[in-house]
């Protein structure tokens, strides 16, 4: 897990030496790998991660950008791996950002709603970019199948393309029609920009929030190309005016939500840098585009709404990160499997996860080793009865192929026989869940409003004020970033950027 700062500073400065240095922003690049995130520059997610249940040993499903992890949460823990194994011509070549392929290790945008997607204007989704070159219709399993329960096979019958988007799984749908769920578990996908938003004002939806390569359910063509499972789709605001007007299932449902490129509630960051005021309104915490406090203020206001409704006292809310966004961990990833033409598929970094719900423990940090897909793929699937993905035929027998042609175990969903796949249940407190304590009310959930709507700098809320103190302050370690750290090299390039003291940046090598 070495040379971080190094591959970084490569890329901005090839071959660089002592006698050739890296240029000021190669440095700086370099610098911010090795950077975190500290308790006063995003409290309100330390306040759930102090409050609440953390899990400090999970990792990112893949090596790679956001859209495998965006799948991964949806699927059980793999990106397509099994469709591979049924359709070894479909198999991903392309090392980097393009090329199309499966499993899926790009942010390629999905089939569905593209340019060569051919569904009527009226019935296709939407799409930020729809003339990018998409990745290829997805057609394995994935979580709503097991919540249709008894229902799916009257479900999948509203399908467009039957011969294509259910063909890999024929027989999943016969298991689950006959033996799933007696009655069908809600599901729901809302994403910043997938309808009118509120800064579409009067006019119609525009999409220019949506980042079309997070929406991983769009990727499967059993959804996306089915009237009765397209309702199932949203906007963020539309979550938001579901719990105002309590239009949630009332007997429970599973619900993923998703920020975007800007924000529904007018906020602008701190920095008065006019490149950052202008380029940093995203609220999803992505590299490039997200500002961390306004991307904390939306799922604080999300968390707010579902405290004030009447799902808290059956909740399970779980924050989790769909990649590692680059930043630098010692710990290695465990390795799944070294495929022949597609190379590694071993997880990623760690990345944080919290558990938030009125049976959580409190003040607790879980060590158990999980996946950021499988994971919360096992505790939906536990929650609800549901069987798992992975013991599904289609997959089941995909998996088989996968160990017949490869020799490795488990390349399928992660959710049942992968060894080191926590089910999250460790986040529980079994006293509140038998009735023995009671369950923590609302307001140990809730944040003051002045605190969400109103950035850190402006409202004062710190570690200090929260009675946080994390572990570097209480060992008394220093963390002054280097004069030069700059922790935007692309929109502020040296040039035109003054250290974080007020001096000048300087070139320097790495020690």
């Amino acid at each position: 897990m070495d040379g971080y700062a190094l591959d970084e500073e490569n890329k901005y400065s090839p071959g660089f030496s002592p006698s050739n240095p890296p240029s000021e922003q190669a440095v700086q690049y370099g610098e911010l790998v090795l950077g975190h995130i500290d308790c006063d520059t995003t409290p309100l997610m330390w306040n759930y991660a102090n409050k609440f249940t953390l899990f400090d040993n999970v990792f990112q499903t893949s090596v790679g950008p956001s859209t495998p992890g965006n799948l991964a949460i949806f699927t059980g823990g793999q990106t397509g791996i099994t469709q591979l194994e049924e359709h070894p011509s479909e198999a991903y070549t392309t090392n980097g950002n393009s090329g199309t392929g499966v499993p899926d290790l790009n942010d390629d945008d999905p089939f569905w709603g593209s340019a060569e997607d051919n569904t009527p204007a009226g019935e296709k989704m939407p799409s930020s970019n729809p003339s990018k070159n998409p990745e290829f219709n997805l057609t394995f399993a994935s979580l709503p199948l097991l919540l249709a329960g008894k229902s799916l096979p009257s479900i999948v019958a509203n399908d467009r393309s039957p011969s294509t988007d259910l063909a890999d799984i024929q027989q999943d749908i016969t298991t689950i029609g006959e033996g799933g769920l007696n009655k069908a578990i809600d599901w729901g996908w809302w994403e910043e920009g997938f309808d009118h938003e509120t800064t579409d004002g009067g006019g119609p939806a525009s999409h220019a929030t949506y980042v079309t390569h997070h929406n991983g359910p769009q990727y499967m063509g059993y959804l996306s190309n089915n009237p009765v499972e397209q309702t199932h789709f949203h906007g963020l605001t539309d979550f938001f005016n579901a719990l105002t007007a309590k239009s949630l299932s009332k007997t429970g449902g599973t619900y993923w939500i998703k920020g975007g490129y800007t924000n529904q509630f007018g906020l602008t960051p701190t920095d008065p840098d006019p490149k950052v005021q202008s380029n940093f309104l995203g609220d999803d915490d992505h590299p490039a585009y997200s500002d961390s406090q306004i991307s904390d203020a939306t799922v604080t206001l999300a968390i707010n709404a579902i405290a004030k409704s009447p799902y808290w006292g059956k909740s399970a809310i779980v924050i989790a990160w769909d990649d590692s966004e680059g930043y630098y961990d010692h710990v290695p990833p465990p390795l799944r499997a070294d495929l022949p033409n597609v190379g590694v598929t071993q997880e990623g970094p760690r990345v944080p996860l919290i558990v938030i719900s009125p049976f959580a423990k409190t003040g607790y940090i879980s060590h158990l080793q999980g996946d950021q897909g499988g994971s919360v793929g096992k505790l939906i699937e536990n929650v609800f009865g549901t069987q798992s993905l992975a013991s599904l035929p289609d997959e089941y027998a995909a998996e088989q192929i996968g160990q017949q042609t490869y020799g490795e175990p488990y390349l399928g969903p992660l959710d049942d026989f992968a060894p080191n796949v926590d089910t999250l249940l460790d986040a529980f407190d079994e006293a509140k869940l038998d009735g023995f304590s009671k369950p923590l009310p609302a307001s140990y959930v809730e944040v003051p409003q002045q605190y969400v709507t109103t950035l850190p700098a402006q409202s004062g809320l710190s570690c200090a004020t929260l009675g946080i103190v994390p572990t570097d302050v209480a060992l008394g370690v220093g963390l002054t970033p280097p004069a030069d750290f700059n922790p935007r090299p692309g929109t502020d390039p040296p040039a035109a950027f003054k250290g974080i003291n007020g001096r000048a940046a300087t070139k320097h090598l790495d020690d």
